[in-house]
């Protein structure tokens, strides 16, 4: 009977349920608990084959490298944070020695414009010492160059009073001029010694 229905099912002819077919079918299933849940035994086995080939064959070519390959994944994913994170460290820590530098540079460049500035200031005190000292010694030459000019000039119109005098007193001594004529050699004299002396 068992024989029948496996018939029966592989020519996909179905007849209708005997009476007798039924009570041997109700007896069977109660017997075997795969009958129950309709299962056919070798069916079942030729498709846990089937089942384990296929886990076998993507365990095998396609599990194992895609693991793999994760792993690989994961792992390089795991080297760039631990960059990252080290990159991150050496931006601060650069930072940090940026701005160390700056202020270092800030306070070297004050340092250096206070000096240009205290040696522009000793460099024009200086100058202006020089500039003094110069203009002190050429007022003196001018007033000693002054001073000899005007002892020349005195002596020189000394020279020519003492020369007229002499004329005077010859042309009086020899009595060639009178009275009227001395004064005027007189005034004469006089003028020209104003002359001179401007």
């Amino acid at each position: 009977m068992p024989n029948t229905l496996i018939a029966q099912a592989d020519t996909g002819i179905q007849h209708p349920p005997s009476t007798e077919t039924s009570a041997v079918t109700e007896k069977s299933a109660s017997s075997n608990p795969a009958a129950v849940f309709g299962l056919n035994g070798g069916l079942f086995i030729a498709q846990l084959i089937n089942f384990a080939i296929v886990i076998f064959v993507l365990n095998r070519w396609v599990f194992k490298p895609l693991m793999k390959m994760m792993d690989e994944r994961r792992k390089k994913i795991e080297v760039g944070i631990k960059e990252a994170a080290e990159a991150k460290e050496k931006l601060v820590s650069a930072e940090s020695a940026k701005e160390g530098v700056v202020r270092e540079a800030h306070v070297v460049a004050r340092d250096i414009i206070d000096q240009a500035k205290t040696r522009a200031e000793e460099e024009h005190e200086k100058r202006a010492r020089a500039s003094k000292h110069i203009i002190e010694e050429q007022l003196k030459e001018a007033k000693t160059r002054a001073d000899r000019e005007t002892a020349e000039s005195k002596r020189a119109a000394m020279k020519q009073i003492s020369d007229l005098v002499i004329v005077a007193a010859d042309k009086v001594a020899n009595g060639a001029i009178d009275a009227k004529a001395h004064r005027e050699l007189i005034t004469e004299a006089i003028a020209e010694l104003e002359h001179a002396n401007t």
